[in-house]
């Protein structure tokens, strides 16, 4: 159950953060976001919370190049 969870949430991180043909990846700010505001209800808290440990940390980046990722004011629509 906690390996479904866990590649649940990585999946879900790697969606965010990489390009698709339909749109440009998002920011890794974005991504955290998404994350904890669906902790509890689609990811397990707990996960999601050492999840975003590791990404602060600096230890998991997103693959995406820079260039491609949409800036972090996206979090707020104002683009």
């Amino acid at each position: 159950m906690v390996c479904g969870c866990c590649e649940f949430l990585a999946d879900t991180f790697d969606s965010i953060t990489s390009s698709r043909p339909y749109r440009t990846a998002e920011s890794l700010e974005f991504a955290k976001t998404e994350l904890l505001k669906n902790s509890g209800t689609q990811f397990d808290p707990a996960i999601v919370e050492i999840f975003v440990e590791i990404l602060d940390s600096g230890y998991i980046k997103p693959q995406s190049e820079e260039s491609d990722v949409r800036p972090s004011s996206a979090i707020n629509g104002l683009d």
